[in-house]
């Protein structure tokens, strides 16, 4: 007897303005690029103008993937993943106004216990970062980080 698949949603937080537009931009890659892949088949597909516009889209999932921009002085990797610890000892990350740190807290209040992933794009905040350009480098990267944790997050057939 086949089981029922758990609902996943992945999230691109952002705006529409230079490299906060990064978090978007990779959600609206990643929804064409694995398009029919089995990895994403029944995904919940959300764009976030802050973090806390993702919590009423998180009721009923399993898993949620966040991609957001993640500023960072050590540009060896172009993906980071973030446990909600880091985000803990970090402090706010975001400037989103309630950053990811607090709307994870909130969530958890709330009773909305889905597997948390966060994905950091990582760019140099020294320098400008075309979301187009930081694709065109890193999209194949970040299809496989994503495709690989939807899979490895759920259960084979009976």
């Amino acid at each position: 007897m086949a089981h029922l698949r758990q609902q996943a949603g992945i999230f691109g937080v952002g705006s529409a303005q230079g490299v906060d537009g990064l978090g978007w931009a990779a959600l609206d890659y990643l929804r064409t690029a694995l398009s029919g892949h089995p990895a994403v088949e029944g995904i919940r597909w959300h764009v976030s103008r802050t973090p806390a516009d993702m919590l009423p889209h998180w009721d009923g999932l399993h898993q949620v993937i966040l991609l957001d921009a993640l500023p960072a002085a050590e540009m060896n990797v172009s993906l980071r993943w973030v446990t909600p610890q880091e985000l803990q000892a970090a402090g706010t990350l975001s400037s989103h106004g309630l950053g990811i740190r607090e709307t994870v807290e909130l969530a958890a209040m709330l009773g909305l216990r889905p597997r948390l992933s966060i994905l950091g794009l990582v760019t140099n905040p020294a320098a400008a970062c075309d979301p187009a350009d930081w694709l065109a480098r890193h999209g194949a990267a970040l299809a496989r980080a994503v495709t690989g944790r939807l899979s490895s997050a759920r259960p084979g057939p009976d």
